[in-house]
């Protein structure tokens, strides 16, 4: 009797064993990408604030230097989740053919335009005629700085196809190096880089994205249709972690900005300053601004940066962020 009760214990822990491997092997890991700048704070905030895990998120975090690469890799399957990626080049994705998803706003402005120093007083922003022939560096076609600069210098009225040599150069160290070596002339990035050329004395300010266009989306939460697909639930719970970041940077700006600077490897100062410049500016809520995508849409479709009309990928790009929000409580 004796040997049939541990018999029946060694079945019974067995049993449990084999149903805790099963059952971790079948735990959804979702593969989050993110970017190092301001614009990813709040992503940065529900990863070290806990907030991913609070809400039941299993995931294993990328890193990626722009977001391009990121939406490659979305296309690959290697990422499910951009928290959060640009908005004008996860557009521009989704007009040339990738199925993916808006659902959340994550940071209004960001973008910095700083002209070389050595340029100073040579370079007018109301005389169109001495933006001739300048080297404009941006950190990838199609992207928010490309759109930003291309729509203020058409402001100017400067002719942005004849009179501008567009290069496409990484936002950091390898713009700093293309001023200071003077093989460009203007540098269109975002911060804190462009905040730590002025301090540098490598660049002028010229303009900001929030001066181009006030209170606009820089970044958002994107998802795969996949993923969408297969993992809604932990969907609407990642916008419940972006939307208590949200709240945390609202009520905490000392810790928030602690909490960017350590991601980012960059003094606290710089973050700090960014934000009482208003160059970045933490948005409302989650929501995004509707007519902003349309003037992108619009623009792409005027250059010719997507295969399809904005008409045409637009509505299932933008589709599903009001009922999945509303879901989450957060909308």
């Amino acid at each position: 009797m004796k040997r049939i009760g541990i018999i029946y214990l060694i079945a019974m822990i067995l049993s449990v064993f084999s149903f805790s491997v099963v059952h971790a092997e079948k735990k959804k890991v979702i593969k989050i990408g993110s970017q190092r700048g301001l614009f990813a704070a709040l992503a940065y905030v529900a990863k070290d604030q806990g907030y991913l895990k609070d809400y039941g998120i299993n995931y294993k975090w990328h890193w990626f230097q722009a977001g391009p690469q990121m939406l490659q890799a979305m296309r690959g399957g290697d990422i499910d989740f951009a928290l959060p990626v640009g908005a004008s080049p996860a557009m521009a994705a989704a007009g040339n053919g990738q199925r993916i998803h808006f659902i959340a706003n994550m940071m209004w402005g960001n973008e910095v335009i700083v002209l070389r120093k050595d340029l100073e007083g040579k370079v007018d922003i109301k005389n169109p005629q001495t933006f001739k022939n300048l080297i404009v560096a941006h950190p990838g076609k199609g992207g928010m700085q490309d759109y930003l600069c291309r729509l203020w210098l058409e402001n100017l009225g400067v002719d942005t196809e004849t009179s501008i040599k567009y290069r496409e150069v990484s936002a950091g160290a390898a713009q700093r190096s293309a001023l200071v070596s003077r093989s460009i002339d203007i540098a269109v990035t975002w911060e804190p880089h462009g905040s730590k050329l002025i301090a540098e004395g490598i660049g002028v300010l010229l303009t900001t994205g929030e001066e181009i266009a006030p209170h606009h989306d820089n970044t958002g939460f994107v998802v795969t249709d996949k993923a969408l697909q297969n993992y809604r639930g932990e969907v609407i719970n990642t916008l419940k972690a972006v939307n208590k970041a949200l709240d945390f940077a609202k009520k905490n700006p000392k810790e928030f900005y602690k909490i960017i600077s350590n991601n980012i490897d960059v003094d606290v100062s710089f973050v700090k300053s960014s934000f009482d410049n208003g160059i970045v500016v933490l948005p409302e809520n989650l929501r995004p601004g509707a007519e902003w995508y349309k003037k992108i849409g619009a623009w792409y479709d005027k250059w010719g940066y997507t295969r399809l009309k904005s008409n045409e990928y637009q509505p299932e790009y933008l589709g599903y962020w009001t009922k999945l929000q509303k879901e989450a409580g957060v909308y």
